[in-house]
């Protein structure tokens, strides 16, 4: 099975158990690998990092970031890919995070590191990078299953 293959399998599985905390939590751990360094960007994993404990609040928070930043990511999306397609990935890897759907979030993040990552490097080849995130996804699979092997299985 390949990195994307494993990646989709354990989205699937945090997803349908309801583990959407955590799995959002990894979107935003992705969305961070792109080295965001404008502070929009930043803002956008702050604020949703301080809100995975409460529902209610964490939905509150994405509408808020998606409202605000919507016209950026639109900017990114049809004008930043073609010409400066490493920091519209890292914007739009963070700006996925405040997706209303976590797999999708999840998903999302993942899509525009992929980007972020095959533009840092120069290369078309993104398997080690992927397989670096599905590692980190399956740790905490593994981690949370360990823990509560009863409502994980």
């Amino acid at each position: 099975m390949n990195a994307y293959d494993r990646l989709e399998e354990l989205f699937r599985k945090f997803s349908m158990l309801e583990r959407d905390a955590e799995l959002r939590q990894f979107a935003c751990w992705v969305a961070a690998q792109t080295n965001p360094t404008l502070q929009s960007h930043k803002n956008i994993l702050t604020t949703i990092a301080h809100e995975l404990d409460s529902r209610e609040h964490l939905s509150r928070a994405c509408n808020q970031t998606r409202e605000e930043f919507k016209g950026t990511a639109i900017a990114a999306g049809t004008v930043g890919m073609r010409h400066a397609p490493q920091s519209a990935a890292s914007f739009l890897a963070c700006f996925a995070c405040a997706d209303e759907d976590t797999f999708h979030a999840a998903r999302k993040a993942v899509k525009f590191a992929c980007v972020w990552y095959k533009e840092a490097i120069d290369s078309e080849d993104d398997e080690v990078f992927v397989e670096h995130l599905a590692d980190k996804l399956e740790a905490m699979w593994n981690r949370l299953n360990g823990e509560r092997s009863s409502d994980m299985e």
